[in-house]
């Protein structure tokens, strides 16, 4: 049996998934989603140090329910879009990706939320 592999940028998370979910819908992006010649998957909260993945030929973004994926039928990368040595860039070979947000516990609030940066 395969291991499927994650890979985690900051607090992106990469999900290899054996294939898009039924009902998932192509993402056709547009210039708000774009930066440095990447789509954000991941917004950067205070700083405008986003987490993108490179715009490349090959690679088409779906979404689901609000959950975002990816398939690439080329190598691409996950790449902050300011400071590259904060999160050194991740290597995402071609397959099909589920792309998630890092969770946290806060025990004061007794809430489940987003990691923010």
């Amino acid at each position: 049996m395969k291991k499927k592999q994650y890979k985690g940028h900051g607090e992106v998370i990469f999900l290899e998934i054996d294939g898009l979910p039924d009902g998932a819908k192509k993402i056709i992006p547009n210039s708000s989603m774009i930066t440095k010649g990447g789509l954000i998957v991941g917004q950067s909260e205070t700083s405008g140090n986003h987490h993108c993945v490179e715009m490349v030929e090959g690679v088409e973004f779906y979404e689901r329910d609000g959950v975002l994926y990816m398939k690439n039928t080329k190598p691409t990368k996950a790449f902050c879009s300011l400071d590259r040595a904060r999160h050194p860039d991740v290597e995402l070979e071609p397959k099909v990706w589920k792309i998630k947000i890092q969770k946290e516990f806060d025990l004061l609030e007794r809430v489940r939320r987003n990691v923010a940066d």
